[in-house]
């Protein structure tokens, strides 16, 4: 299980050997940007991981990411939250659409399963948060799964929430993509139809239902055909 804490690097950089990580990284730096691309609907615009910037992977709190988004008082907007903020493995907005895209991409199943190890005073800031939005889903009835089981995808599903609330005028739509990559050959190989079943799981289990949330989508991409794609 991945523990998560404020105490994480404001940035995570460098090239991928292996994974989500590096498959992550080829989408908006290659060829497959266009196939992408057609699966989304609309051309993306990528703010990371580019190669440009070593392959940043950005908190929305960086100022590189809230000045593109348009957010001028920082502080304000991400009051909700600790000062370390979650780092995202992409961020994009649709050049049509005036969406944010925010990216969380997995390889394999044990990727999943995160708790929260934060300090005290950060902790009771990010429960609030989180069991805001866990609130709002009606069939909900176990707030501790978000925190000791699944930390990472309740607190994606908090961003994305309390995103949406801040009404962005350049991008007024805001969804939460999980990209799950199949036949990972690198490290842990996970089929598209063990992915399915495990997030009806985990749905279940956070919200209730089995069915994927609103403005959220899932994307399972198979990678064993891009072992010839270079960046």
């Amino acid at each position: 299980m991945i523990e998560e804490d404020e105490s994480m690097s404001n940035t995570s950089k460098g090239r991928g050997i292996k994974g989500s990580k590096y498959w992550m990284q080829l989408i908006p730096n290659t060829v497959i940007k266009t196939e992408f691309d057609r699966m989304i609907g609309e051309k993306l615009r990528w703010l990371s991981p580019l190669v440009a910037n070593d392959y940043m992977e950005y908190e929305l709190s960086h100022s590189f990411i809230y000045q593109q988004l348009g957010i001028t008082d920082k502080e304000k907007a991400f009051s909700f939250w600790p000062r370390r903020q979650p780092q995202w493995d992409g961020i994009a907005v649709g050049e049509d659409s005036g969406t944010l895209y925010l990216v969380e991409a997995k390889a394999h199943l044990r990727e999943m399963e995160s708790c929260c190890r934060a300090s005290l005073e950060s902790k009771d800031k990010i429960i609030k948060a989180m069991r805001e939005v866990f609130s709002g889903y009606a069939k909900a009835n176990d707030f501790n799964i978000w925190m000791e089981r699944y930390y990472q995808l309740g607190n994606r599903l908090t961003f994305l929430e309390y995103m949406k609330k801040m009404n962005l005028p350049r991008y007024p739509h805001v969804k939460l993509l999980l990209i799950n990559f199949t036949d990972d050959m690198t490290y842990l190989s996970t089929t598209e139809e063990d992915w399915k079943r495990h997030y009806e799981k985990v749905f279940e289990e956070m919200t209730g239902e089995k069915k994927i949330p609103s403005d959220v989508r899932c994307i399972y991409l198979s990678v064993k055909d891009w072992t010839g794609v270079i960046i």
